[in-house]
């Protein structure tokens, strides 16, 4: 096992769509028990919401990929 970091930007302009879809993103990073090791949101200079940074624990890359693709 291994420690990785997904690094996910929006796309500009994307706000409210990231609000809408939060609660189908959460249930799925809540549905990998022990694989989510830290999650938060990473924010602009307003302090809005603008992308995520994951660390998860894994096999491999190949694993992370999937993890981050699904």
């Amino acid at each position: 096992m291994a420690l990785f970091a997904l690094t996910c930007t929006d796309k500009p302009g994307s706000l409210d769509l990231r609000v809408a879809t939060r609660p189908v993103h959460v249930a799925y990073l809540q549905s990998r028990p022990g694989v989510v090791r830290l999650a938060g949101p990473l924010l602009d200079a307003d302090g809005e919401m603008c992308g995520s940074l994951l660390v998860v624990e894994l096999e491999n890359l190949a694993a992370a990929q999937a993890f981050s693709d699904a």
